[in-house]
C-alpha cells in the first residue's frame, strides 16, 4: 500500500503553522521597528512620523551616553554569563554525586 503526500509530510504539516506563527511574531516586530528607526516620531504627537534617514544613528554613535550603556550591557552580561556558569556546573556537580536524600533535594530544586 502506497503512502501519499500527506502521510509522508505529515510532521511538517503539524508544525508549519506554529513555525509559521513564531517566525510571523518575530520578524514583523523587528521589522517594524528596523523601519521605525529611520524617522523622527513622538507616538504622543498628532503629527504624523519625519523621515531623517541615518540622522537617528549618527545621534545615536556620537552620544557618549550610548558608549557608556554598551560598555555595561557587555559587562554585566559576561559578568552574568560567568556566574551563571560557574553555579550551573557547581549545582550539576552537586546533583551527580551520590549522597543520602539526593533525590529530595533534586526534586525540591526542581520545584
Amino acid at each position: 500500500m502506497g503512502y501519499n503526500w500527506l502521510d509522508r509530510n505529515l510532521k511538517w504539516v503539524y508544525t508549519a503553522p506554529s513555525v509559521i506563527f513564531v517566525l510571523v511574531m518575530m520578524v514583523f516586530p523587528i521589522a517594524y521597528t528596523f523601519r521605525l528607526s529611520f524617522f523622527q516620531w513622538s507616538m504622543s504627537a498628532v503629527t504624523p512620523p519625519e523621515w531623517v534617514g541615518f540622522g537617528n544613528y549618527i545621534g545615536l554613535f556620537k552620544d557618549p551616553r550610548f558608549w557608556n550603556a554598551l560598555y555595561l550591557t557587555i559587562y554585566y552580561t559576561a559578568f552574568a554569563l560567568a556566574v551563571e556558569t560557574v553555579l550551573g556546573v557547581a549545582i550539576a556537580m552537586l546533583f551527580f554525586r551520590k549522597y543520602r536524600g539526593a533525590n529530595i533535594v533534586k526534586t525540591l530544586f526542581l520545584l
